[in-house]
């Protein structure tokens, strides 16, 4: 039985298959103003061998109900919605109202979590999200989430800065880090943007690994994931491992159906 997880965030629709064993197919399309597109390529994935499907949706009602129309029209799937809960695969939500910690942190800091017991037991995990938003979340080797982190990234802090100034205009961010000390000192405005915006996100991670490491006392095994885990990676000044599927390792093990490894 095929398995399709989709993860629809702020700005991208991303989706798996999984066999049972491994995941394949792997997609993703961009929301932009409208959802439609993005779900018409989806919809050309939903071929009749998947006979399930699993939502991960922070992006409202309106999609949710067109993704079980969806559902409903191209294939003979059931459609299951996964939220964040109290407690779920030995992990403790921090979150008085678990509800508002968004579905993918939670699935997310549930992928890292068993990905570190099973390689590193005794560690904590840190898992930071690179999306529209950067996130950052930690959970104790004894499954205590203890809360988290929400940032602009920097497309998102470039994007408020050409908003709310006269002068700036809008930034592309993707450059690469031109080294430490004062290259870090942009020489025109472009550069001066995307080295501020870039440099406030790593070192904030930073500062906030560094608390991390002082309390928990413990070994951190940190990850990842998200759209800009390879660009956020390069402005990081500690080592984190890129796992792009943690997410929906997350969704499988919410799900009860296996490893997602």
């Amino acid at each position: 039985m095929t398995t399709m997880l989709i993860d629809v965030g702020n700005t991208r629709v991303k989706w798996v298959k999984w066999d049972g064993a491994a995941f394949f197919g792997s997609r993703a399309a961009m929301r932009g103003e409208s959802s439609a597109a993005a779900l018409r390529v989806l919809a050309g994935d939903l071929t009749p061998e998947v006979r399930r499907i699993t939502v991960a949706n922070v992006a409202g009602a309106e999609i949710a109900q067109a993704l079980r129309a969806l559902a409903r029209a191209n294939s003979a799937a059931t459609i299951r919605f996964i939220t964040s809960e109290h407690e779920a695969c030995g992990v403790r939500n921090a979150y008085d109202e678990p509800w508002r910690l968004g579905i993918d942190r939670w699935a997310a800091l549930i992928g890292g979590f068993r990905r570190t017991q099973a390689n590193a037991p005794g560690a904590a995990t840190c898992v930071i999200g690179a999306g529209t938003a950067v996130t950052f979340d930690v959970v104790r080797a004894s499954g205590e989430h203890l809360g988290g982190m929400i940032m602009p990234s920097a497309d998102l802090a470039a994007h408020v800065l050409a908003q709310r100034t006269s002068d700036i205009g809008e930034v592309d961010v993707h450059m690469p880090r031109p080294g430490d000390g004062l290259a870090l000192l942009g020489r025109d405005t472009r550069s001066a943007v995307v080295y501020g915006t870039w440099l406030a996100v790593g070192a904030g991670i930073g500062r906030a690994l560094q608390a991390v490491r002082d309390s928990v006392g413990s070994a951190c095994s940190v990850y990842l994931t998200g759209g800009g885990a390879h660009s956020l990676r390069q402005w990081l000044d500690v080592e984190a491992e890129i796992q792009e599927n943690l997410v929906f390792e997350g969704m499988l093990a919410l799900s009860g159906m296996g490893e997602g490894r």
